[in-house]
């Protein structure tokens, strides 16, 4: 995640600003606090069983509860936000994107590269 949005920063300095751009930047510095949150379940995992261990009283199903909710929560978070933020960034840059006349793509016509019979 962290080169990901070093890796847009730098980029941002090498693109027009338009408020495309600017709302794809918003909507990438929103991605943190939902892989922190991915971060402490992974931590919480980890810590479950010497928890358990340590303090015996304690649920294994609560701990395994608390642990799923909060895994659904950041893991769903992360995942929109993360696609809300690519999203943003094709709508940024989808009028840059260059025709098939200029890429020499033939496009729906398609071209007779030797797979089609001829009858």
């Amino acid at each position: 995640m962290i080169v990901a949005q070093g890796s847009g920063e730098s980029l941002e300095d090498d693109v027009t600003e338009t408020e495309l751009v600017e709302a794809h930047t918003d909507k990438g510095e929103s991605v943190l606090p939902w892989a922190l949150g991915v971060a402490v379940v992974a931590a919480g995992v980890v810590a479950a069983g010497p928890l358990r261990t340590r303090y015996p009283t304690l649920s294994a199903r609560a701990i395994t509860a608390t642990l799923l909710t909060v895994a659904l929560v950041a893991g769903t978070g992360a995942t929109w936000t993360v696609i809300d933020v690519g999203h943003s960034g094709a709508k940024a840059t989808g009028d840059k994107q260059p025709t098939d006349s200029e890429t020499g793509d033939p496009g729906e016509g398609g071209s007779d590269n030797g797979s089609e019979d001829d009858d």
